[in-house]
């Protein structure tokens, strides 16, 4: 199964959106991450990265290279320790209009999550492999 077919699998699904266990297991297996909003204030992934950002209302993520999740312990994004550690890292945005969508440069495929027939949100699945590759 390629990224594509992974995420048409998810196409679809309902909110409260979740992935099984199987699933979980091989995308970590595959080296991808899923990323989606649960609720209206976290950022998920799943698979090869297994976290959760705080997003209430729309919010980032940045990832490096590396595939490190950085975290902000200052809680505000002027703070020159984050400014820093955040470097050439990778922007994931958590976009909170209508519904919610997950963008980034990452190179990436796309799901959709359907709450009571209506779009919830999209997601996005990546290669952990691509983060130094750039969409455009």
């Amino acid at each position: 199964m390629n990224l594509k077919e992974f995420a048409t699998m998810l196409d679809g699904r309902e909110y409260p959106f979740t992935l099984t266990q199987e699933e979980k297991e091989f995308a970590k297996d595959a080296n991808w991450v899923v990323v989606y909003n649960d609720s209206d204030d976290n950022m998920e992934f799943r698979g090869a990265i297994t976290d959760e950002v705080g997003c209430y209302g729309g919010g980032f993520a940045y990832i490096t290279k590396e595939a490190e999740l950085l975290v902000n312990e200052c809680d505000d994004e002027a703070c020159p320790y984050f400014r820093e550690l955040m470097g050439d890292s990778i922007e994931i945005e958590a976009v909170d209009k209508h519904s919610w969508e997950i963008k980034t440069s990452i190179p990436h495929e796309t799901f959709q999550i359907i709450e009571d027939g209506e779009l919830y949100g999209i997601g996005i699945v990546f290669d952990r492999n691509n983060l130094g590759v750039k969409n455009g």
